[in-house]
């Protein structure tokens, strides 16, 4: 079998900012693939009425009005099809590239077949409001999907996807680390309880509670800004953070809360905050799942909870304890580092994989048309 450093790999994703997809194409680089990068991202010159339209497209697929597609700004599909007819590729890895056509892989299979047809993404891709009318029609021509939600598997299955494969979260070890927060400004005071994500209404109930019991909480993320959570031991940092200072604020964190997604029509198990936290060397309370036990152990390498009640009794125990509540903290980031959470282990594992089911199944374009 040839080295990693021999595959060709032509990446479709957004690369133009510092977020989980441009952090997984480094991770290619990382480990010694030859990897080119098309980016997708809208870039700031783009003309805003085609902004707009595109906008307008999405939202209205998203609201089932119409089979209506997302415009492609970028050229994405013409960029595709230059590379394959000008360079040799053993792997195509689309990013969550929704504007990728069904006729632009059906050319990918028909002039490189043995190039491999490899989806990813962190996103929940069975809800609507993450698909597009271009994925949905080209979701066929996938050699393998991978997905973070492992119940998307068979409902990506059911969508028309030949192959869906779940893998856990990872994080990127030249953004998640214990970085030194002392003397870095009044911003990064410490807090006894945190959490990073989005508002949501269970989230807003649990927070308030933990808040009664006269915890100090400091909360960032989208949405936040425009909830009625108003405590005098709540403070909000509304919208998203990246880069260091995500990891920045998890570090002011004596605990670190990692709440699962409970909307209606959403399932999780595990989040990309499951594998961040603990990797930034800070103490995780999370939602007990099966994934999340699996994942670390309870009570010596994180923290879980089954309830409201529960989760104030351990914030209450750990906060009285330190020195236990550190030494998980350290064994949780020793669990990143020793069983390959980081983006680079992850990848390499896939493209093994997708190397190993090489000769055993790859899609047609004429048994697709």
């Amino acid at each position: 079998m040839r080295t990693i450093d021999k595959v060709n790999v032509l990446c479709v994703s957004h690369l133009s900012v510092s977020c989980p997809m441009r952090q997984r194409f480094d991770a290619m680089l990382d480990i010694g693939l030859s990897v080119v990068g098309i980016d997708y991202s809208v870039e700031p010159l783009q003309s805003r009425f085609r902004v707009f339209m595109k906008k307008a497209l999405y939202w209205m697929f998203r609201h089932n009005l119409g089979r209506f597609k997302l415009l492609d700004l970028n050229n994405t599909n013409k960029r595709i099809l230059e590379a394959i007819a000008t360079g040799k590729w053993d792997v195509l890895w689309l990013d969550r590239a929704l504007t990728v056509e069904k006729s632009t892989l059906l050319q990918v299979k028909r002039y490189q077949p043995d190039c491999m047809i490899v989806g990813f993404s962190h996103d929940d891709m069975s809800r609507r409001h993450h698909q597009s009318r271009q994925f949905l029609d080209h979701l066929e021509l996938y050699d393998v999907f991978y997905n973070t939600k492992s119940w998307n598997v068979e409902k990506l299955r059911a969508l028309g996807c030949k192959r869906c494969e779940f893998i856990d979260n990872s994080f990127d070890p030249g953004t998640h680390r214990p970085l030194d927060v002392s003397g870095a400004g009044n911003a990064w005071d410490r807090y006894p309880v945190g959490f990073i994500g989005s508002w949501e209404k269970e989230r807003v109930k649990v927070l308030e509670k933990i808040a009664e019991t006269g915890t100090r909480i400091h909360i960032w993320g989208g949405g936040w800004d425009k909830s009625f959570l108003s405590h005098p031991n709540v403070v909000i940092s509304p919208g998203n953070i990246r880069g260091d200072e995500y990891a920045r604020a998890l570090r002011s964190l004596d605990i670190a809360l990692c709440l699962l997604a409970k909307r209606l029509g959403t399932l999780e198990y595990q989040t990309t905050r499951s594998i961040e936290i603990p990797a930034c060397g800070v103490f995780m309370l999370a939602d007990r799942t099966d994934e999340h036990m699996a994942l670390f152990e309870e009570g010596k390498e994180a923290e879980f909870f089954s309830t409201p009640d529960e989760l104030i009794e351990k914030i209450r125990y750990y906060l009285d304890n330190p020195v236990q509540r550190k030494q998980i903290a350290a064994a949780g980031r020793e669990r990143c580092l020793r069983d390959g959470y980081s983006n680079q282990e992850r990848i390499r594992k896939i493209i093994e994989d997708v190397s190993g089911i090489r000769n055993v199944q790859c899609c047609s374009p004429e048994t697709l048309q």
